[in-house]
């Protein structure tokens, strides 16, 4: 099944390997709570996927946080 993500306001930190090889996500909307996503997070995750941040201040990322495909 594919689908998006909304991650909701009571998250502050998206772990390490959190997402890693979903590649069913469609769409990622992170929101402004979100200050730190971890290392290889989104790694290998659909590239068609659209990811929203909804904060004003990029959240700090970790070391190959979000989309590396390999």
């Amino acid at each position: 099944m594919r689908g998006s993500l909304y991650i909701p306001s009571s998250v502050t930190t998206i772990g390490n390997n959190a997402f890693k090889n979903c590649g069913s996500l469609t769409g990622v909307f992170i929101p402004s709570s979100v200050t730190t996503i971890g290392n290889s997070a989104f790694n290998t995750t659909n590239s068609t996927a659209d990811i929203v941040f909804l904060g004003n201040t990029p959240a700090s990322l970790g070391n190959t946080a979000v989309f590396a495909d390999t």
